[in-house]
């Protein structure tokens, strides 16, 4: 089956910039409006891997990623999903 997106982001909300408690993951495509939003990072990237092969998700150290910066985001394939877990555990510390 191939894939509908090149690639989709995965957004924290609040960003982290507010310093306020993670709300909620949106499943996004660059600024467009968010496809979906989920309460786990993992839900998410289940919706996200359906459409594409490849995601990305915002590095903490930047407060608000742009979808036309690559250094703001980190790329993960499908086979990373391992990675994923680290940077919700990250995503956690960075607000608390």
């Amino acid at each position: 089956m191939t894939k509908r997106y090149e690639t989709l982001y995965i957004q924290p909300f609040p960003p982290h910039h507010k310093e306020k408690p993670l709300r909620y993951y949106e499943v996004r495509i660059g600024h467009k409006k968010p496809m979906e939003t989920f309460l786990t990072l993992e839900e998410a990237a289940e919706y996200a891997f359906k459409y594409t092969d490849t995601l990305h998700f915002p590095r903490v150290k930047h407060t608000r990623p742009d979808p036309n910066n690559h250094s703001h985001w980190i790329k993960i394939k499908e086979s990373e999903k391992e990675k994923l877990k680290q940077h919700a555990e990250a995503d956690k510390k960075a607000v608390s």
